[in-house]
């Protein structure tokens, strides 16, 4: 966990909310890399999902779109994203 929290700016609240083991659903942005991570806990298991180069007014439309959503898995993140953005090139696919 301290290796996955080590990789999200100001995660010393995160891990707080973490500990409570209790339905989380969070954003982080990194100004300086233009990321997004966007964080889901069902009080069991915790995802993280990151996207990179979009605003922070992009961040907060997908943040929106995610909200209250912590069973989101990468498919259904993806399809967030998509509603949220539109259609993007994924070089993965």
């Amino acid at each position: 966990m301290s290796v996955f929290l080590s990789l999200i700016p100001n995660a010393g609240e995160l891990a707080k909310l973490l500990q409570s083991r209790k339905t989380v659903s969070s954003r982080a942005y990194d100004d300086d890399t233009w990321t997004a991570r966007f964080v889901a806990c069902d009080g069991q298991v915790v995802k993280c999902f990151a996207v990179t180069e979009i605003t922070i007014d992009q961040a907060e439309m997908i943040a929106a779109t995610c909200a209250d959503n912590p069973t989101l898995d990468e498919p259904g993140f993806r399809e967030a994203v998509v509603q949220s953005l539109g259609p993007t090139f994924d070089p993965g696919e």
